[in-house]
């Protein structure tokens, strides 16, 4: 007899995967390029290293802009995906959880605007 089993196991951050997202502010468009560029060790976890860059037009000068906006240090365990912020790792996405579970967030950058932290809460 041959047993086939599914492994629903997720694969985080292949080599290649980018992900794209609008970016919008007054007067600027464009879009945010994130994307896996090697791997690295961290806090004794081997981390999927993501550049964050940031691709605009600005529609008052008609000039386009690159930069780089950071780096995400970001790993796979048990269904999750961890990120690494102010010296520690936070949960990103758990691909197990189900409704009704949440977990903190931290924001972007010490001392920014954006410093706090949230919630996530899965609804469905």
């Amino acid at each position: 007899m041959l047993t086939t089993l599914a492994n629903k196991a997720q694969v985080w951050a292949p080599s290649g995967a980018t992900w794209h997202y609008d970016w919008i502010e007054m007067a600027v468009d464009g879009y945010a390029a994130i994307q896996y560029i090697n791997d690295s060790t961290v806090g004794g976890k081997v981390c999927k290293v993501l550049r964050i860059e940031r691709h605009t037009y600005n529609w008052i000068t008609h000039t386009y802009s690159n930069s780089v906006l950071g780096y995400e240090y970001t790993y796979l365990e048990n269904n999750i995906v961890y990120y690494y912020r102010y010296g520690q790792f936070f949960k990103l996405y758990d691909f197990s959880a189900n409704a009704g579970n949440s977990w903190e967030v931290a924001g972007w950058e010490q001392g920014s605007p954006c410093d706090s932290t949230g919630s996530i809460v899965v609804d469905r």
